[in-house]
């Protein structure tokens, strides 16, 4: 929009692609919130005047500004922004990586321990063997002792 409004001619058709142009950038700003009330009130008044209307004259030195100044308002609203989500993406992915370092380990923990209770399972049938020897080695010496 600044860029048409410098290079054009005051002609009612320009002007009119100006405010289209303008008013979807006015839009644009109400809807993200970055532009402050006094510069978009300022920019509405703009889009309020008929070019068509004879009365008018093409005065862009004001209106160029305000624009330039909105556009360098909008400019440093996005570097923030981006800066932003640069943060809460890197700390979206170092969340991500450590939930799967977890998960690594947790798998690994998971089979060490499957493979401790097969251990254990052997340990447990030997011992239970070896009670039962050792209860019929019991049992046949009691008979003996009678």
């Amino acid at each position: 929009a600044i860029k048409a409004m410098k290079e054009t001619q005051p002609a009612a058709a320009s002007l009119l692609a100006v405010r289209q142009s303008i008013q979807s950038s006015l839009d644009l700003a109400e809807v993200l919130n970055i532009a402050s009330a006094e510069r978009r009130q300022a920019v509405r008044v703009f889009l309020q005047v008929d070019p068509s209307d004879p009365m008018y004259k093409y005065h862009s030195g004001g209106i160029i500004e305000t624009l330039e100044k909105l556009l360098v308002e909008f400019v440093e609203d996005k570097r923030v922004l981006d800066e932003d989500w640069a943060v809460t993406k890197k700390s979206y992915e170092d969340t991500i990586a450590s939930l799967k370092q977890k998960l690594d380990e947790n798998a690994l923990a998971m089979d060490q321990l499957e493979s401790d209770i097969e251990e254990l399972k052997g340990e447990i049938a030997e011992a239970r063997e070896t009670l039962v020897n050792a209860e019929a080695t019991l049992k046949d010496d009691q008979l003996y002792m009678k």
